[in-house]
């Protein structure tokens, strides 16, 4: 089972796993999966402006990032969910997925139960709308 596996299972990690995961990630500045998973740890915690950081690191380093499911799902949870995220994770969505995030969004949008997520949400269905 791989590290990301264990944090979707509920795993938590400790401050020590953190500290290896830092001293990892710290050796290894290119590789993708260590901000993958600091990023799901930061997830898993509700650190949404951490685990964003992450991602956005993730992204730059590896084209194929925007291709993990779960990047985009915890993407948008950060926009509805986050302190006021849009204007900080926008550029990235637009940026890797532009209107490919529209359906994606749209059941995130139909899952949605919280009403002030669901506007955060809206409005970054807004701009992808008008996206050309």
């Amino acid at each position: 089972q791989t590290t990301l596996d264990r944090i979707a299972a509920g795993y938590e990690f400790s401050e020590e796993d953190f500290r290896e995961l830092y001293s990892y990630t710290g050796r290894n500045r290119e590789d993708v999966r260590g901000q993958l998973v600091f990023a799901r740890a930061f997830m898993s915690r509700g650190w949404h402006t951490a685990a964003f950081e992450r991602y956005e690191k993730a992204l730059r380093l590896d084209a194929g990032a925007p291709s993990d499911p779960q990047t985009l799902t915890d993407l948008f949870h950060i926009v509805g969910h986050g302190d006021d995220m849009l204007f900080h994770v926008w550029p990235n969505i637009r940026r890797y997925w532009g209107h490919d995030a529209m359906a994606p969004l749209e059941r995130a949008l139909a899952a949605e139960e919280d009403g002030a997520a669901r506007r955060q949400l809206e409005r970054l269905q807004s701009r992808i709308e008008r996206l050309e």
